[in-house]
């Protein structure tokens, strides 16, 4: 799979999604020249156990990294995307509670699914294109 760096603009909320797959902590660092990046959000040397991780930088950007490998899991997008919804609405004060905000949540899960299956189509189409 392409290495990629794409960014999700929440549109409504005043903050970003960034995705980055099969970049080396190397590449991820560079893409993210214009953040103060340590490694004590656990976005670098990600343990072999981990497929992907996802954290709210203190700038309000949330990452999301899929490491490097042949194919990214569904069930590990969804998972990352949980949390990601999690941290921008725990930043924009909407606590979780089931039939009050369960809407706003399920909103914002799509509408990041669908971004990130969008960049996935796009790095798969650019693969394809290449190898023809």
């Amino acid at each position: 799979m392409k290495k990629s760096f794409d960014v999700i603009p929440l549109v409504i909320y005043p903050f970003d999604v960034v995705i980055s797959i099969n970049q080396t902590d190397k590449q991820f660092l560079k893409s993210m020249d214009s953040q103060d990046m340590t490694d004590s959000e656990g976005l670098f040397n990600l343990p072999e156990t981990t497929a992907a991780r996802c954290v709210m930088l203190p700038s309000n950007l949330t990452v999301i990294r899929f490491k490097i490998g042949d194919e990214i899991r569904h069930d590990h997008i969804a998972h990352e995307i949980f949390h990601a919804v999690t941290f921008i609405r725990e930043r924009v004060g909407m606590e979780f509670i089931v039939m009050k905000s369960d809407e706003a949540y399920a909103y914002l899960i799509g509408y990041i699914t669908k971004k990130v299956y969008e960049i996935l189509n796009k790095n798969h189409e650019s693969k394809r294109s290449k190898n023809r």
